[in-house]
């Protein structure tokens, strides 16, 4: 009778473990990414989005923009965007019809935002557009509210490591870092940092600190 109670206890104890350890599947559908290829201005961008995000274009004569918004709050928690300009350079010097493409990423952590932007020389269109080169690879903190921007590593490059080129992958890291000694600032508080998954030391009440990596992908052809 001992050992068939012993059985049953371990039984019962290896499925309530077993029950303890499942994933809710509600919760993991809603967190998984699913990749949208949108058209943008000149080229065509991998948006990662989750099944409670939807995307939101607007289009302009010379741009576009692309809205990642929040289902349930309506925050718009990243935004794509993508702008032509002539290259006045090029035409200076005589050269074959190209044009500046701006391209970027803008992320936001709770009060702050950031973006990825490159900038590459294009020409052509259609299915005989062709990136001819990087211009520029910045990112940077675009609404500044006292925050700082460190160790920032920014790369952009051609998937077939030579240009001209179809399709270039562009990477930025960095840690968002604040600092108050008064508590609270410009409407900044350690409250809103915290909830915005801030690293936070110090006190709440008098001086604090908050810290944050980010990182961000930006993947776009033009074929």
């Amino acid at each position: 009778m001992g050992k068939l109670y012993k059985t049953i206890l371990s039984l019962v104890l290896s499925f309530s473990f077993l029950v303890s350890v499942q994933p809710n599947s509600a919760e993991a559908a809603s967190n998984s990414l699913q990749t949208e290829s949108v058209k943008m201005l000149l080229t065509t961008i991998d948006i990662p989005v989750a099944e409670d995000q939807e995307l939101v274009r607007y289009e302009e004569a010379n741009s576009v923009k692309v809205e990642v918004i929040d289902k349930s709050t309506g925050e718009v928690t990243e935004v794509y965007s993508e702008s032509l300009e002539a290259n006045l350079q090029a035409k200076a010097l005589g050269l074959a019809s190209s044009n500046i493409l701006s391209t970027s990423k803008t992320r936001t952590d709770g009060p702050v935002q950031t973006q990825l932007l490159v900038k590459m020389v294009v020409s052509g269109s259609g299915s005989f557009a062709q990136i001819n080169s990087i211009a520029s690879q910045t990112m940077s903190i675009i609404n500044s509210n006292g925050f700082t921007l460190e160790d920032k590593d920014v790369v952009a490059i051609p998937v077939n490591n030579t240009f001209p080129t179809y399709k270039i992958e562009a990477s930025g890291s960095g840690v968002l870092t604040y600092s108050s000694t008064n508590g609270t600032s410009a409407g900044i508080s350690f409250d809103i940092l915290e909830a915005a998954s801030f690293n936070m030391s110090g006190s709440s009440s008098s001086t604090w600190y908050a810290r944050k990596p980010i990182s961000m992908n930006l993947t776009y052809s033009v074929q």
